[in-house]
């Protein structure tokens, strides 16, 4: 069977490729980001595509921390704002952390299925890109994006992930996707700071948000899958981790 990948944008994309595709969710700036970051610290973390959800289950889930934003706004009870930066610097032990967002986590919630939903950012490219090599036969790479805007960073986080798959021998499914990889595949990972979403950041004082991503990129050897609304790693690239494994989807328990 021939191997290829679709690159697509925005939350209600993931129903054209849910139960088809191993989909990738990415949200550079900054659900995805932010989710990839507390996984790799240790800590449980869920994702929800509102507020309302996620007050709903930490109601049932007492000391659970409340992370995330809406257009921009700390919604009103959230512990957090959507920040990898404040994940890194400011949890310390093992937390159960509910995430929202204004787009990434409405990506991901409406991604899951049957099919395998990975999550991927600008600091896990090479080890998602290696698994994804090794175990899928067709793969969509889904930005974020926001108010009809394919971002920049989200772009580029498909393309990186693009070009590494055309690599290895995958063919892109139609001239878009192509498109996508030949423009951004190359650009320096600096240029999401020309962006609109680094413009808000920089305008709200979140500026080291920026700064932790281009820090950290690349830097981890991690493949996240959901199971569930939970992320958790993939067994079959790190086996040994002593962490919520991926269940076969028959197994899954919907939160």
């Amino acid at each position: 069977m021939p191997r290829s990948f679709v690159i697509d944008s925005f939350p209600e994309s993931a129903a054209i490729y849910r139960n088809r595709y191993s989909i990738v969710a990415i949200d550079v700036i900054r659900a995805t980001t932010t989710a990839v970051t507390a996984l790799s610290l240790g800590h449980r973390i869920f994702t929800v595509a509102t507020p309302e959800e996620a007050r709903k289950m930490a109601l049932e889930h007492p000391g659970a921390l409340l992370v995330g934003e809406q257009k921009g706004v700390l919604p009103d009870g959230f512990d957090l704002t959507n920040s990898p930066y404040q994940i890194a610097e400011k949890l310390s032990g093992s937390k159960m952390i509910i995430l929202v967002s204004s787009s990434g986590t409405r990506l991901i919630v409406n991604a899951i299925g049957l099919t395998p939903v990975f999550i991927g950012c600008f600091r896990n490219l090479t080890a998602l890109a290696r698994h994804l090599i090794n175990h899928h036969q067709k793969i969509a790479l889904i930005g974020a994006g926001s108010q009809f805007d394919f971002r920049r960073e989200d772009q580029m986080g498909c393309a990186y992930l693009g070009q590494k798959l055309i690599d290895a021998g995958y063919e892109p499914e139609n001239k878009r996707t192509a498109s996508i990889v030949k423009t951004w595949s190359k650009i320096d990972p600096r240029e999401i700071t020309h962006g609109r979403s680094a413009a808000y950041l920089k305008r709200s004082g979140q500026e080291h948000d920026l700064t932790f991503i281009l820090d950290n990129f690349d830097d981890l050897d991690l493949v996240p899958i959901m199971a569930g609304r939970e992320l958790v790693l993939d067994k079959l690239s790190r086996p040994q981790a002593k962490i919520y494994e991926y269940a076969a989807p028959q197994e899954r328990l919907a939160l």
